[in-house]
């Protein structure tokens, strides 16, 4: 070594001060190493960006909801369908609100034929006709001998129309309700109050190219499965990072 090296050695300059740690992807804060290695006893604290789901094992975009029936996160979550057998997300919840949509068309068309069928040749329904038209009632007066098969099961197709159509019906309402204000089910019920998640989209147009692509009208005379869904930037960055828009 020469004689600066020598020097440098007897005379060390000042260590620099320790920076607490930092997790890259996570966020987390620690004020050592040893604290980061004994992390898992700490409370983690909420993160802006990303979400860790112990279930999958891996770290996802906070608008991933996993569904313990599917055993996976669905981005966008809605809700898990039970008629459908899977969940509607980002993916395939255009195709739902479309199938909602000629649902009440179907099930109130079927109801009034019914219906005409139980006012012309079993009994007019007013003033007091109608209540044998419910099929439990239906069911009760065949059980005693008051009804036919026949009539019996076309009153219960009846309730069971009127009822599925009015259904139909109220649900097709709040996912416009949902879409239109730049949520789904889950996100307005639950992260938009826990996570203080804010809304998709700037206007009506963006919330629902969101969600069936451009031209969205069109996909209720077709559904429209080769037009992709439109995300803006500010759209993207809400729905894979979540990062409030004023930053």
């Amino acid at each position: 070594m020469d004689c600066r090296s020598s020097d440098s050695l007897k005379n060390a300059p000042p260590p620099f001060a320790r920076l607490n740690y930092r997790d890259p992807i996570l966020g987390y804060e620690f004020e050592s190493e040893t604290d980061y290695f004994n992390r898992i006893e700490m409370d983690p604290p909420n993160t802006r960006t990303t979400k860790y789901c112990s279930a999958c094992n891996m770290i996802t975009p906070r608008r991933c909801h996993h569904c313990p029936l599917c055993k996976i996160c669905v981005l966008r979550k809605d809700h898990h369908c039970f008629l459908t057998g899977g969940c509607v997300g980002l993916a395939n919840q255009r195709y739902f609100i479309v199938f909602l949509f000629w649902s009440v068309f179907g099930a109130l068309y079927g109801a009034l034929l019914t219906f005409y069928y139980l006012n012309d040749f079993v009994t007019p329904w007013f003033p007091f006709g109608w209540f044998t038209y419910a099929g439990p009632v239906a069911l009760v007066r065949y059980a005693f001998g008051y009804e036919s098969l026949f009539n019996m099961f076309i009153a219960v197709m009846f309730s069971m129309s009127f009822s599925s159509g009015f259904g139909a019906l109220a649900f097709f309402g709040f996912q416009m309700y949902y879409t239109l204000h730049g949520y789904t089910m889950h996100d307005y019920h639950v992260a938009r109050l826990k996570d203080h998640l804010e809304s998709d989209g700037e206007n009506y147009t963006e919330r629902l190219a969101l969600v069936f692509g451009r031209r969205w009208w069109m996909n209720f005379i077709f559904p429209q499965f080769w037009v992709p869904n439109h995300l803006t930037p500010n759209i993207a960055r809400n729905i894979f990072l979540s990062v409030s828009k004023d930053l």
